[in-house]
């Protein structure tokens, strides 16, 4: 991967940090491939959204589309909850699900 990414997204993450001392955050990035090059300075931390990832993810988010939909799930909080979940959607299962380590 290109040293300008690794590059593009520390700055981010630098800014994100000043701007929110006392939060967190996952450094992501979409790319085709998890590896940057050996020469990138790579946020700490950092995940790709790989392209076989991102189909899982589109896949994901057309299923939950589609459990919305059904019966007015869209209507019940504790449905929506639950679909998002199931699909891996939720705050705690995107990252993991979706995204690999970041690496040289």
């Amino acid at each position: 991967m290109y040293k300008k990414d690794a590059e593009q997204l520390s700055n981010a993450m630098d800014w994100f940090r000043q701007q929110y001392p006392n939060s967190e955050a996952t450094p992501l990035l979409i790319h085709p491939e998890e590896r940057f090059d050996s020469h990138a300075a790579i946020p700490t931390g950092c995940r790709v959204v790989t392209t076989k990832r991102l189909a899982r993810l589109r896949e994901s988010v057309s299923a939950f589309a589609t459990g919305l939909v059904a019966n007015d799930a869209f209507r019940d909080p504790a449905r929506v909850t639950s679909l998002l979940n199931d699909h891996g959607l939720s705050a705690a299962n995107f990252v993991r699900r979706f995204s690999v380590p970041g690496r040289h």
